[in-house]
């Protein structure tokens, strides 16, 4: 605007010289037009060539996530990193390794030292960030980029606050049932088609899970219960009994509100596994990654997992044929699968060029919606390292864009064409996400680990305590949490 103001100011000048000159004679006036002619031509001149270096602005952008460790990954960031500054000569790269923790990411924070660029961050941790307002509003930059339009609606909310966009997705995942099929097969749980039997209800799995056990020996029916991971696999299944663990009052004040017969009885439900249905293993205390290897040596038949641990299932040399998924069963009120993911966002304070340019690195890593060369190339580099490193190809995850995208279709067409697990196996999940039939539920907004360790303790009590009194662990863990949810206020 100030740049326009100017132009006008000497039109105006030059205009005034001009009336005056009127006055003298005609050499006079040529003269004066003339000096206008230039002098304007020389403002607008001016004006034309701090816009053009308006366009070629230099931006320094400080990306975080870095592969630390020379390898295949940092070979391949350097890679693009190489080409990424030829093809965008105003953009400079610069890598560094921070890796999200909370606590480093504070300090960082403080000390005015995090890379512009954040990597990807736990779906968790974004309220407790946009809380201490340490991210950027993407909102403007991701109109600009056209990527509005383009998001998978499911997970809008998931990314805004507001009716601000904060994130840019990664990825996004929903809980399902990973299961062996082997022993699915062994127990008569497999359908002639190669599909598997699937449970409708939390009742239906916990007598699939007793067929299991009693045909094979292994445990029917496990899941993490430790490390907060108790609580984190509690919760999906209390919101399918029609648990709402908090709410917000008008005065902006948080409520436990899980101090109900639902919670009771979806606790109840998991006590019953162990001292009703038997179909736990030995040792109950366990934490995810213990599932993993369990399932994948035989000794368990069904876990909730998500779908990306099939790649930790394959590394402990589980045989890619005995890899299966299901949908979450429906609990009394509903179907609901946990969701989460990882997610990108930016320092609070970065520019809008550095916005646009962080949205130009991520495209060229192959998170855009767009089907460009880079894109292409991502996606190919990763296929060729599932397929060389014997990683899982054709079970789905929640896309983070919509059916327009093309770097979606492109994908999902080149995982088709090269699955190397038995597809029938994961029909059923990768179906489902394609339906209303399920609800994807965002974990909680507030403390979410905190009432993951709370209820970690009532999930282990009624694992080993076959006297445990249910109600009154509710009770108290829901006292627990609203002091928690006091002092976060």
């Amino acid at each position: 605007m100030k740049k326009k103001k100017f132009v006008a100011v000497l039109l105006c000048t030059a205009m005034a010289v001009t009336m005056l000159a009127g006055c003298g004679s005609t050499s006079t006036v040529s003269q004066s037009q003339t000096q206008e002619k230039a002098t304007e031509s020389d403002a607008v001149d001016e004006v034309q060539k701090s816009e053009e270096t308006d366009e070629v602005e230099q931006v320094t952008l400080k990306v975080g996530g870095w592969p630390a460790v020379e390898g295949t990954a940092l070979d391949r960031w350097n890679a693009v990193k190489e080409q990424f500054e030829k093809d965008n000569p105003n953009i400079t790269i610069v890598p560094d390794t921070f890796g999200y923790d909370l606590q480093i990411f504070q300090a960082q924070a403080a000390a005015g030292t995090l890379p512009d660029l954040l990597p990807e961050i736990p779906a968790t941790e974004i309220s407790l960030l946009l809380s201490g307002d340490y991210i950027a509003d993407m909102t403007d930059a991701l109109d600009r980029a056209g990527y509005t339009d383009k998001l998978n609606e499911a997970i809008i909310e998931q990314i805004s606050s507001d009716g601000k966009i904060y994130c840019l997705p990664a990825n996004v995942y929903a809980m399902g049932l990973m299961y062996d099929a082997s022993l699915m097969r062994e127990a008569g749980l497999m359908n002639e088609d190669g599909t598997p039997v699937l449970p409708e209800t939390w009742e239906d799995l916990a007598e699939m899970a007793v067929q299991i056990k009693e045909k094979t020996g292994a445990a029917g029916f496990a899941m993490a219960t430790i490390n907060n991971q108790g609580g984190w696999m509690f919760v999906p299944i209390a919101w399918s009994y029609g648990v709402d663990f908090m709410e917000q009052d008008e005065d902006g004040k948080w409520q436990a509100t899980f101090n109900t017969q639902e919670t009771v009885d979806a606790l109840q439900f998991i006590k019953e596994l162990k001292w009703k249905y038997d179909v736990f293993s030995e040792d109950v205390l366990i934490d995810y990654g213990t599932c993993a290897s369990k399932l994948a040596t035989g000794q368990m038949g069904i876990t909730p997992m998500a779908p990306d641990m099939a790649n930790s299932l394959a590394k402990k040399e589980m045989p890619l044929e005995n890899i299966g998924i299901m949908p979450m069963p429906s609990g009394p009120a509903k179907r609901v699968a946990l969701s989460g993911g990882g997610r990108f966002c930016m320092t609070a304070g970065v520019t809008e060029a550095q916005k646009d340019a962080a949205i130009k690195w991520l495209e060229a890593m192959g998170y855009g919606y767009q089907l460009t060369e880079d894109a292409k190339a991502t996606v190919e580099e990763d296929l060729q390292w599932r397929l060389s490193n014997n990683v899982p190809i054709g079970m789905k995850t929640m896309s983070v864009f919509n059916d327009s995208a093309e770097v979606s279709q492109y994908k999902n067409q080149l995982y088709e064409d090269n699955c190397n697990i038995i597809i029938e196996q994961v029909q059923a999940y990768n179906d489902i996400l394609l339906t209303t039939d399920i609800e994807y539920h965002l974990e909680e907004p507030i403390e979410c680990q905190k009432l993951y360790g709370i209820l970690d303790g009532c999930v282990q009590e009624v694992l080993t305590n076959e006297n445990a009194d249910c109600a009154a662990l509710i009770e108290e863990a829901a006292k627990e949490f609203q002091v928690i949810l006091d002092q976060a206020e």
